[in-house]
């Protein structure tokens, strides 16, 4: 199994790299579990992990940065547009052999995007332990669609910014509008 770097994008002042693989277990196995290896042999303080998917490069890359901004939806108060407390990678997985990416929610082993959340996070936990949050609510795959060609991009949003807490939205741009 071999994979590449496909892509390079600026997000929000970060450099983010889109990897391309054929199937869903090469992006599990070779890309998450090398880029997770080599995150923390840098030393990276992780406090919280997001992981996603979306149709294309294009959305992901949007919604990466909605993850990522200052006034970010996941709650992580003090990022600063380029700044290092957040690194963020995804990968095009070209067949999805038979997982499901159609904007239902699957468990883990049936749906793509739960199979891979779950898959990375334990890669994450063997390499940093216990102590990071997990900012997935919900089981994951609602709204998540595969492309015409069923292919599918997934990402992973690791931040040394721990959770906050929150009562009802964790959106920080609806919270500063309620202020």
């Amino acid at each position: 199994m071999s994979f590449h770097v496909t892509m390079s994008s600026t997000l929000r002042g970060r450099n983010v790299q889109l990897f391309e693989v054929e199937y869903l277990g090469e992006a599990i196995t070779s890309v998450a579990a090398d880029v997770v290896r080599r995150l923390h042999e840098a030393g990276f303080k992780l406090k919280s992990v997001y992981l996603g998917g979306s149709k294309h490069w294009v959305a992901a890359k949007s919604i990466i940065g909605v993850h990522s901004m200052p006034l970010n939806n996941l709650g992580l108060e003090g990022l600063e547009d380029g700044d290092a407390q957040m690194f963020t990678f995804a990968v095009k997985v070209k067949n999805l052999q038979g997982y499901k990416a159609d904007g239902k929610a699957y468990a883990d082993g049936v749906g793509a995007e739960e199979t891979w959340r779950r898959a990375v996070v334990k890669a994450l936990r063997q390499l940093f332990g216990q102590g990071f949050d997990e900012l997935n609510i919900n089981l994951c795959g609602a709204s998540v669609h595969k492309d015409d060609d069923g292919s599918l991009v997934l990402y992973c949003c690791c931040s040394t910014v721990p959770a906050g807490t929150f009562d009802g939205t964790r959106d920080l741009y609806q919270l500063a509008l309620r202020d």
